[in-house]
């Protein structure tokens, strides 16, 4: 096992582009038997996420968590801030208390059979910064046996992914014209102010939904506004979880 943690430690220091990070993730999945993983990082005390990053995690699911603003209410997430710790979600639910949590929540992600993934990262108070992995296991003995590999694995997934995905999820322009569509403009109003067609407005917002990962453009707004990607709302921008 040694030889492959040594080539895993330096695969992620060299992880520079996308394409290596997949290839990353691909090769951690050869020694750590997980379905399926998903990550995202941000700012937990000004609720905003910069980056969602999904490999075979169902996008319906994703999709309407971050609608829902799921993860800044989840006493999973709140807790790890505080713990900075990797573990196994079912046992966190069990520790906290199932009368803690939204029960359409855990509904959700029982029904995808997600309740033993594994999760963890980098929590940092004082930077305002964090960074999540979470991937899931086929049962619970399994999710007991890994979670020690998982944890040492997990400082090299944090390195490889800042690596590869420095900047934001959505650009600039992408932010601009998703707000000013949130806002209620039309097409042809943000094309106006922005000094742009219409065809390109619908090609940007194209995007934007294959970033989010729905073919809404609806739910694309709401998932943008409720993560914190745009337009953050006043009485949400001074609350924090400390």
């Amino acid at each position: 096992m040694k030889p492959e943690l040594d080539a895993l430690q330096l695969e992620a220091e060299r992880c520079r582009i996308p394409k290596h990070f997949r290839q990353f993730v691909t090769h951690v999945r050869a020694i750590l038997p997980f379905n399926r993983s998903f990550a995202c990082w941000g700012y937990p005390s000004r609720r905003s996420l910069i980056y969602l990053h999904n490999q075979d995690f169902p996008r319906e699911l994703v999709s309407w968590y971050f609608s829902k603003g799921a993860l800044w209410d989840s006493p999973v997430f709140r807790d790890w801030l505080i713990q900075n710790k990797s573990a196994i979600w079912i046992e966190t639910v069990e520790r906290i208390g199932r009368k803690h949590f939204d029960p359409e929540v855990l509904e959700h992600l029982e029904r995808y059979n997600l309740q033993y993934s594994l999760y963890g990262g980098k929590a940092s108070i004082p930077d305002d910064f964090f960074i999540v992995f979470m991937t899931d296991m086929e049962n619970l003995t399994k999710a007991h046996d890994y979670l020690p590999l998982f944890s040492r694995i997990v400082p090299w997934l944090v390195q490889a992914s800042q690596q590869a995905y420095p900047a934001h999820l959505l650009t600039v322009r992408e932010r601009l014209i998703l707000e000013k569509r949130a806002l209620g403009l039309l097409h042809k109003q943000i094309a106006g102010e922005l000094q742009i067609s219409e065809r390109t407005v619908r090609q940007y917002l194209t995007n934007i939904k294959l970033k989010l990962q729905t073919p809404d453009l609806t739910n694309a707004v709401v998932m943008a506004t409720q993560s914190g990607m745009i337009l953050r709302r006043k009485k949400d921008q001074s609350k924090a979880f400390f």
